[in-house]
């Protein structure tokens, strides 16, 4: 297969262009071994922009399919005993847009409300109203979690989302003083 970077006449040039290519891979996966430990070990928190997210995007741009497959094999390995994976996994989804984490993001967010933890089934509801999308409604309208809060919670989500399908989104804008 030829290498659509690589000119047909490298010549002199063609060791460096090898090493270089070399050290782009090395340096790539360097990276995602890196943000594979961060998911693993470190806790992500909302509001901490760091290395993770910023990965995240690229990744989630490039290689959809690879990062939402390991997700989904992460959440099933950890899914009753390590809930800062799982909860990191959640922050991640829910910094994304819903189309570029559709289908299987919102199949972990769906998995992680039959969780037994309440901070991870909260976490899986803020992944459906930070998505924004009217279609999550179906996912959540016969969901009871049987904690009043948290099932106050669940309502007032479908409702957000129900006012953004009816266009009824409240003004949020500072009155004139």
């Amino acid at each position: 297969m030829v290498d659509p970077v690589k000119p047909e006449k490298f010549g002199a040039y063609e060791d460096a262009y090898t090493k270089l290519k070399s050290e782009i891979t090395d340096f790539h996966d360097r990276l995602w071994k890196s943000f594979m430990r961060a998911v693993i070990r470190e806790t992500i928190t909302d509001g901490d922009p760091n290395m993770v997210y910023t990965y995240f995007r690229q990744v989630i741009k490039n290689n959809r399919e690879e990062i939402l497959v390991w997700f989904q094999k992460l959440l099933l390995q950890n899914f009753s005993s390590n809930t800062t994976v799982v909860s990191n996994i959640l922050h991640l989804l829910k910094s994304e847009e819903y189309s570029n984490i559709f289908p299987e993001g919102v199949a972990i967010a769906i998995a992680c409300l039959s969780s037994q933890r309440d901070d991870i089934k909260e976490l899986a509801l803020q992944c459906f109203e930070n998505w924004e999308n009217p279609d999550c409604v179906k996912y959540l309208k016969n969901y009871s979690t049987g904690v009043q809060w948290l099932d106050e919670y669940v309502q007032d989500v479908i409702k957000e989302l129900t006012d953004v399908k009816d266009g009824n989104i409240p003004d949020v804008s500072v009155p004139n003083t």
